[in-house]
C-alpha cells in the first residue's frame, strides 16, 4: 500500500544503489539503447517509474490533500535505482552516441 512506504524503505533503496553504482562503471556519454535486452527492460521500467513520478505531482496539484511526499521520494530514487541497475546488467557494454562526430557546437 502507498501508505506503507516510509523512510526506511528510501533508505534501503538509497543504500542499494550506492552499493551498484560503486560497483557499475558509468559511461560518460548518453547512452543510446542498452547492450541487452535485460538492461532495456530495466530503462524501459525506470521511464515508467518517472512518468508514475510526474502523475504523482499532477495528482498532487489536482488534489493538494493527497499526502505524496513519501512515495514521490520513493519513486524519485527507484528510477534512479532502475537505471544503475541497467547498466549493471550491461557489464560495462554501453551503447553510446558520440556527438563529436555530429558537428555541434558544446552546450555554454
Amino acid at each position: 500500500r502507498i501508505e506503507d512506504i516510509s523512510e526506511k524503505h528510501l533508505r534501503r533503496l538509497e543504500a542499494e544503489q550506492a552499493r551498484l553504482e560503486a560497483e557499475t562503471p558509468l559511461p560518460r556519454a548518453f547512452i543510446a539503447a542498452a547492450s541487452n535486452p535485460a538492461a532495456a527492460w530495466a530503462d524501459l521500467t525506470a521511464t515508467v517509474a518517472r512518468t508514475l513520478e510526474r502523475n504523482l505531482v499532477r495528482l498532487k496539484e489536482a488534489e493538494p490533500a493527497f499526502e505524496v511526499e513519501a512515495i514521490l521520494a520513493y519513486v524519485n530514487r527507484l528510477s534512479d535505482f532502475l537505471f544503475i541497475a541497467a547498466r549493471r546488467l550491461e557489464e560495462g557494454r554501453h551503447q553510446t552516441v558520440d556527438y563529436s562526430v555530429l558537428d555541434i557546437p558544446p552546450a555554454l
